[in-house]
């Protein structure tokens, strides 16, 4: 991680992030070469904020990253923003420098911002991701649907190519010359709950057509504890 020596007192515009599920199943997430930081929504007192960094990171994968930490270590379940601007049009220092004026102005206001010091560390950030499938099948002239899907996957940032290659091939083995149907690696969001959330729409989508529903036992070898 690279962090400007200094500040200064120019502000460049960035483009802040919000976070959702990555699209999965087709390639890596988009990562951008970046200087980033990442803060907590402003109607909420306190802000929580994270120091500016630098580093070539999928933009799904910070947030839920940053997501994870309040919610351990502050307790907070509200939204997460993170912003980035891209190394080549812009400087650690002027960013560092929009970073703590944006600070500035929310203390000014008569905010709590809590600077967490935290930043996106590739080697101790785990993600959270699901994997499923549906298979189409005839039985005479009715369609029959069986949707797989894998217990939780934690694996390392920037990894879902690979995890969804692995699935992929793993699903067609498991089906061979059927249509698989809607596969795909969805990232799961940092709060437990509303991940929970998220898989129970998935199952509740697959049981109004009357899917075949199956919680597959297989793990990606990549796959962090």
């Amino acid at each position: 991680m690279k962090q400007a020596p200094g500040l200064l007192t120019l502000c460049l515009p960035v483009l802040l992030l919000l976070p959702k599920p990555a699209v999965a199943g087709e390639s890596e997430p988009f990562a951008t070469d970046a200087h980033w930081w990442c803060h907590t929504a402003t109607t909420d007192n306190p802000i929580y904020v994270t120091v500016v960094w630098d580093g070539d990171f999928a933009p799904d994968e910070v947030p839920n990253g940053f997501g994870q930490y309040v919610l351990s270590k502050h307790g907070y379940k509200g939204q997460v923003y993170c912003s980035r601007a891209t190394r080549n049009l812009s400087t650690m220092a002027t960013i560092q420098a929009g970073h703590q004026l944006q600070m500035d102005t929310w203390k000014k206001s008569g905010l709590k911002v809590v600077e967490t010091g935290w930043w996106f560390d590739p080697a101790t950030v785990t993600l959270a991701y699901q994997c499923n499938g549906v298979v189409n099948t005839m039985n005479g002239t009715q369609m029959v649907y069986s949707a797989y899907y894998t217990k939780v996957q934690r694996i390392p940032p920037s990894s879902v190519a690979r995890l969804f290659k692995d699935w992929d091939a793993w699903l067609n083995a498991q089906n061979p010359g059927k249509y698989i149907n809607a596969k795909g690696c969805n990232l799961l969001p940092a709060d437990p709950a509303k991940a929970q959330a998220m898989t129970t729409a998935q199952l509740d989508q697959w049981k109004s057509f009357n899917a075949k529903i199956t919680q597959v036992d297989w793990t990606w070898p990549g796959s962090k504890p």
